[in-house]
């Protein structure tokens, strides 16, 4: 079975969103997740990894907060 470009960290999905919507800038970019491959695709496109939860991201983020409140409060 071949594997999907557009599955995280691969960053199909990305270049196809830079196709529709040409100003989108990666590097003023945040991705908001809870698991090693969101923070991973972060950093293969240039964006701000912010992990959220208690899982393993949080360790290969840029920034991180115990749960989706906290980050919105924060922000």
């Amino acid at each position: 079975k071949e594997a999907c470009y557009c599955r995280k960290p691969n960053i199909g999905l990305a270049l196809q969103a830079k196709e529709v919507f040409p100003d989108i800038d990666f590097s003023k970019s945040i991705v908001v997740g809870d698991s090693v491959s969101d923070m991973e695709f972060a950093k293969r496109i240039g964006a701000i990894g912010i992990a959220v939860g208690m899982g393993e991201a949080r360790l290969s983020s840029s920034f991180y907060y115990r749960n989706i409140w906290e980050f919105v409060r924060m922000s």
